[in-house]
């Protein structure tokens, strides 16, 4: 990946409480991975569509990486409250623990359209929600993700 790309995500990818997601499986892969791989997708798309149209790329990353920023197992919960709760629940974390706009609040709600309550409202939230939709049929049907950077 190129420089502004690990530039942007590297608040995130060295932060200790985001790092535990690693322990939380996620589809085929951990959600921390999960995570990184929607982040690839979103780039590599925002990339491609900068070239007629104004990405912003910071919201863009913040939106990707903090998406599915929880921390309880979708096995310990009712699959239909986790389905319908999850978007809530990784929106408070990102309040809680990084300071995110309104943009970055809109694509974390958001990212489940058309299941989510929130409506995406930026090329970005649009983005971010194809990107988790393609990166869950990759890492589930193809056990397909890419390396984690390290940061140390």
């Amino acid at each position: 990946m190129d420089e502004s790309f690990l530039k942007l995500i590297y608040p995130y990818m060295s932060n200790k409480t985001y790092l535990k997601l690693r322990k939380y499986k996620h589809h085929n892969t951990t959600r921390l991975n999960h995570l990184y791989n929607v982040a690839v997708y979103s780039y590599w798309i925002g990339k491609k569509l900068n070239s007629f149209c104004t990405i912003d790329f910071e919201a863009l990353m913040v939106g990707a990486l903090l998406h599915d920023f929880y921390f309880i197992s979708s096995k310990d919960e009712n699959i239909a409250i986790y389905w319908m709760t999850h978007c809530e629940l990784a929106e408070k974390n990102a309040i809680k623990h990084f300071n995110i706009t309104e943009k970055e609040r809109n694509i974390i709600l958001a990212h489940m359209f058309p299941l989510a309550k929130s409506l995406p409202s930026s090329k970005e939230a649009w983005i971010v929600s194809f990107a988790d939709k393609w990166s869950a049929v990759l890492e589930a049907c193809f056990n397909k993700n890419y390396k984690l950077p390290s940061f140390t």
